[in-house]
């Protein structure tokens, strides 16, 4: 029966590739693969071949391996961090998730349910490996050994995977009603609970007296010294021999390096696999019920409608209007900390390197201009509530009577306001707290012409990144992943790098005529009346970028009216 499940997934993931390759016999997929392709080779492989080539090891691949330590102690914190968040804050998905097909054809087969646990375990290993690949593509060049470097990535990834999953199915064993809480169940949230408690104290007892006389090496080196020795090193000893064998001389220190990998990875596996089988029955029965479209439907939510949508008007406000209504959908506390972390990272290597005596409000400044900053590009990537949901009901657009020019605009309106609604509270935020402390020593006058500037030419760059997104939704309904359960974790991290590569790629080539517009228009206006010249330069830069954004629309409504509802592939 394991061959058998073995030769599914290798079928399906041949399948998928055929299915995807059969494409190209589309001009706009050629197309899209040929320049996609192009992009890859010049913008990373070609530097990559170039440095293998030259020399095995880049002068920086040197230096990353002198700073070993400095990566196994991030790294740690960081694995720490993702299951805290992971106990804390649930995953509303269950732990493990079948397709259609496999609850018809699988479940109703005489096999275990722990032969579909592997089944499932083996399935998301194509992912990882192929975000691994991706990371050495983006990555690699710097790391002490390229074959280390994907293979300790291989491993992290999946134990990392692994161990969330214990932690799902751990959750919902602890929380069954009626269910036996066993010691399985127990164990890892204590054993979480200890670790964290050492953590922060012990860190918080060495470094925070630090800060207000030490300098930031020695604060440093006692950051060292704390991860890798005592209580807190032995209780992020865990994660530290996960991130060891990525930055590991090929091929003997990465071989003494996988061997605890190896153990912890052991140790995840034989947790998962001895979780309440009770529990594991429930999580699959439950999927199945949701496959089969037999589970309860969800409670009836009332919100109260953004405006009064009145009875004429334009199309887009009503597709603006629906739009706001899903928001409530998306907002949890889980997606504001995704959100909000890296926020905080750069608010946090802001701070570090600016005034350390400015006191909790420059702090406060940092975190505020960090939002600001981080909102218009990550924000059009997480707010979905466009054409990326919607397209997976095409039939139904195709009845509305309207262009497909009126759907994509009305589309993006709600996520370029959310998103830039938040980035303006940033700004202003920005502003407010800077007028308490010298801030970079610029005047008041300054800091309006800069604020205003920013306020100006966010809805502009938003709005660019959710047309290049949209219309990628468009172009490649066969590649682009439509439909609200869009895949997430681990094995889905490669893609979506690739994604967020290609949109930043083609947002700066967008950017350039705008660029230059407002640079004709500041430069010379900046040196007749100082900063305040960025503001009418900051109109230019904007008005450009939409009149871009409005003929791209329109050139993808007419693609949008063509496109069949077949050649859309929703995921499940």
């Amino acid at each position: 029966m394991t061959g058998a499940l073995v030769y599914l997934t290798a079928c399906s993931f041949r399948n998928r590739v055929i299915r995807r390759v059969r494409r190209l016999k589309e001009p706009r997929y050629l197309a899209g693969a040929v320049v996609g392709s192009l992009y890859i080779y010049f913008a990373i492989l070609r530097s990559q071949l170039r440095a293998m080539r030259q020399t095995p090891r880049t002068v920086f691949a040197t230096s990353l391996g002198r700073l070993s330590s400095w990566a196994e102690s991030l790294g740690a914190l960081a694995l720490w961090l993702i299951v805290v968040l992971r106990w804390a804050l649930p995953s509303a998905r269950p732990a493990l998730q079948f397709s259609g097909p496999e609850v018809q054809f699988l479940f109703t087969a005489p096999m275990p349910r722990r032969r579909l646990l592997h089944y499932k375990l083996l399935r998301g290993q194509i992912g990882i490996l192929f975000s691994s690949l991706i990371l050495l593509l983006l990555g690699g060049r710097a790391a002490p050994s390229r074959v280390s470097f994907v293979l300790g990535l291989f491993v992290l990834f999946s134990t990392l995977r692994m161990h969330l999953m214990g932690v799902t199915l751990s959750r919902a064993s602890l929380t069954e009603p009626g269910g036996r809480r066993r010691l399985g169940a127990w164990l890892p949230l204590g054993l979480t609970i200890g670790a964290s408690v050492v953590i922060v104290f012990g860190l918080g007892v060495g470094l925070v007296p630090l800060m207000y006389y030490a300098t930031l090496g020695a604060i440093g080196a006692e950051f060292l010294r704390q991860t890798s020795t005592g209580a807190v090193g032995a209780a992020l000893w865990p994660a530290r021999v996960l991130v060891r064998p990525i930055v590991a001389e090929w091929p003997w220190a990465f071989l003494r390096a996988i061997g605890p990998a190896f153990l912890v990875l052991g140790l995840n596996y034989v947790w998962v696999l001895a979780s309440d089988a009770r529990m594991e029955d429930a999580v699959i029965a439950s999927e199945r019920r949701r496959s089969e479209g037999r589970s309860r439907p969800p409670a009836v939510v009332v919100r109260r409608a953004p405006f009064s949508l009145s009875a004429a008007g334009r199309p887009e406000i009503a597709i603006l209007w629906k739009n706001v209504l899903m928001v409530g959908r998306q907002l949890s506390v889980r997606n504001v900390i995704r959100f909000a972390a890296p926020i905080m990272a750069v608010a946090a290597i802001m701070a570090a390197t600016g005034n350390r005596h400015s006191g909790g409000l420059t702090v406060a400044a940092f975190i505020c201009l960090a939002g600001a900053a981080v909102a218009p590009l990550l924000g059009p990537q997480m707010m979905r509530n466009d054409l990326r949901t919607d397209l997976a009901h095409l039939p139904i657009l195709k009845t509305w009577p309207l262009g497909g020019e009126a759907i994509i605009r009305g589309e993006i309106l709600a996520p370029a306001l959310l998103v830039s609604g938040f980035a303006w509270l940033s700004v202003v935020l920005a502003l407010l707290l800077s007028i308490a402390v010298p801030f970079a020593h610029l005047s008041i006058l300054d800091r309006l012409a800069f604020a205003a500037t920013a306020v100006i030419t966010i809805p502009g760059v938003v709005v660019a990144q959710l047309v290049i997104q949209n219309g990628a939704a468009v172009l490649f309904p066969g590649w682009i992943v439509i439909g609200s359960p869009r895949p997430r974790g681990i094995e889905a991290m490669g893609q979506q790098m690739l994604l967020f590569a290609g949109t930043f790629l083609l947002l700066v080539a967008g950017l350039v005529p705008a660029a230059v517009a407002a640079i004709a228009v500041g430069f010379p206006l900046q040196w007749l009346i100082g900063w305040s010249g960025l503001v009418p330069a900051a109109v230019v830069f904007v008005v450009v970028l939409l009149v871009e954004s409005w003929l791209a629309t329109a050139a993808l409504g007419r693609v949008l009216d063509r496109t069949d509802p077949s050649a859309v592939e929703v995921n499940e």
